[in-house]
This record gives C-alpha cells, sequence and structure tokens, in this order.
C-alpha cells in the first residue's frame, strides 16, 4: 500500500508540469498504479477464501509476488534519483552531459526494463491462472482477477516505453567524435534501442492475444485494435532498422585504428571483440524482432 500513496508520485507530477523537456513527461505510471492497486485488492480477496479452501497452491505467485516488491522498490529509487537529477539540471546545478546525470538514466532505464520483463510474465501466470479459477472464487475475486493481466500488460508496455525514453536521452546527450569509446557508446544504444523497440510491440502483441484488446466486430473497435496492432508492427520495424545501424557501427569499430586496444569497458576484450559482440547482439535482436 505503501507504493501507491508515495510521494515520489506528487514530486513526479510536480516536475512533469514544469514545463522541462524530459523522459519523465512520458512516466504517467498509470497502469503501474492501477495494476499494484488491482494486484493488492486480488491478494487479499484471493487469500482469504481460496488458500484456505485449497484451491489455489500459493507458492508459485508468492515467489513472484516477493520479486514484483523487490523490484518495485528499486524503480520507485531510481525514479526518486532520476527527478532529483531532472530538478538539479532546471536549477542549472548538473550538466546534462554529466557522469552523474547519465548513470542515473542508465540505471531507471534498466530497472524499468526488468520491470516490464517480470510483469509481462506475472500477466501471463494471472491468465492462465484466470482460466483456473474463475468458476471457483467469489464474484469479487474474479473481477479482480479477470481484469489483472490486461493490467499487467498495459503496466509492462508502459515501463518498456520509459525505458525507450531513456535510451533516447541518453543518446542525445552523448558527445559525438571520432573516439573508438564514443563508437563503441552510439553502438549500445543502437542495441538497447533495438531491445526496447521490440519488447514495445511484444506487449502491444501480449495485449492482443491475452484478450486485453476488444474482441467487439463493432467498425469502432475493429479501427481500435488495427491501430494498436500497426503500433506493434512499427516498433519490430525500428527494431529490425536499428540492427542494421548497429552492424554498420560495429564494423566502424573494426576499421579504426585502435580496434586492438584494450575496451575500456570491459577488461580482457579488444575493441574489434566488443564489435564482435555488437554484430552478434544485432543478428540476435533482429531473429527476436521478426520473429513476431
Amino acid at each position: 500500500q505503501g507504493f501507491l500513496g508515495d510521494e515520489i508520485f506528487h514530486n513526479l507530477t510536480t516536475l512533469k508540469s514544469s514545463g522541462e523537456r524530459n523522459s519523465l513527461k512520458n512516466v504517467t505510471a498509470r497502469h503501474l498504479q492501477s495494476f499494484v492497486k488491482n494486484w493488492i485488492k486480488f491478494w487479499r480477496e484471493l487469500y482469504s477464501s481460496a488458500e484456505r479452501e485449497g484451491i489455489i497452491d500459493d507458492c508459485d505467485l508468492r515467489e513472484v509476488w516477493e520479486d514484483l516488491r523487490e523490484l518495485l522498490s528499486r524503480w520507485k529509487e531510481t525514479l526518486k534519483d532520476l527527478v532529483s537529477v531532472y530538478t538539479n539540471i532546471s536549477k542549472g546545478c548538473l550538466e546534462e552531459s554529466s557522469d552523474e546525470v547519465y548513470q542515473s538514466r542508465e540505471n531507471s532505464r534498466e530497472v524499468n526494463m526488468h520491470l516490464g520483463s517480470l510483469l509481462i510474465e506475472i500477466g501471463s501466470k494471472l491468465s492462465t491462472l484466470n482460466k483456473q479459477l474463475c468458476q471457483k472464487v467469489n464474484s469479487a475475486v474474479a473481477a479482480s482477477l479477470s481484469v489483472a493481466p490486461s493490467l499487467s500488460i498495459c503496466a509492462a508496455e508502459e515501463s518498456f516505453c520509459t525505458a525507450l525514453a531513456l535510451v533516447e536521452e541518453l543518446e542525445s546527450s552523448q558527445p559525438t567524435s571520432s573516439e573508438i569509446s564514443n563508437i563503441w557508446i552510439k553502438g549500445q544504444h543502437l542495441l538497447l534501442s533495438g531491445r526496447a523497440h521490440t519488447n514495445i510491440g511484444a506487449s502491444i502483441l501480449e495485449l492482443f492475444q491475452s484478450g486485453g484488446m476488444s474482441s467487439a466486430l463493432n467498425t469502432i473497435h475493429r479501427h481500435r485494435n488495427m491501430a494498436q496492432l500497426s503500433k506493434a508492427l512499427n516498433h519490430f520495424n525500428k527494431a529490425i532498422a536499428s540492427t542494421g545501424e548497429l552492424r554498420k557501427n560495429a564494423m566502424a569499430i573494426m576499421n579504426n585504428a585502435n580496434a586492438k586496444s584494450i575496451s575500456i569497458y570491459n577488461a580482457g576484450r579488444t575493441w574489434a571483440s566488443e564489435a564482435v559482440h555488437h554484430s552478434y547482439d544485432a543478428i540476435e535482436l533482429r531473429s527476436l524482432a521478426s520473429r513476431h
């Protein structure tokens, strides 16, 4: 319950209305808050009846719940840090290109990607549970359980979109130069952007397949569903495009005069071997995005 009433959401709203342009403009956390509220309601009602009656073995769900609580705690901390960083930027106390700003954005991006992946997993588990329990639990539990999968997937998409916005900020704040380290960082951003696009597209498809989009046959709902599927395809295409850029970037590293020098980011690897890893990453990402 403390998650829903945390002051971070008030601070976030204040900063979002300040006129500053940053990734927090995309962080509404609306779906995430709705999902957590519904999950708490479902959890209380389910375990006041279903567990006692032996309808459900709670081990698997309880483990996921603990993972979610831990990740939400990390999400809040990185968001608080990000709010503080953007506040200091707006006051002129921090430069956009500073290491502190970069690390804050990267920490939040990483947590949002993990959170989105966990929410997709939870949505799948809850969808299965809904089919198993819909006829066995009281109406209040059934109501909470029926909407939980789609809320979870919407929250996942929200997290992936936040991660993508943060990658775009990392890219825009990165100085452009011909130094091999900067070329590698550009490749890393292309990889992270492609992964975020892929996950956004996958979450939209997951929502469609789970029944979270309307299956009604009227024209309005058909157009709405087609628009969402088109949105998913657009994200997959952007992910595929980023893999082409990533491979070009890897070639730029290979052709650099310092390609055989040791990487400053991964001890024991040369820049050339870093480029090879990016090439493999590009192939793997393209395969994943194309699969959908």
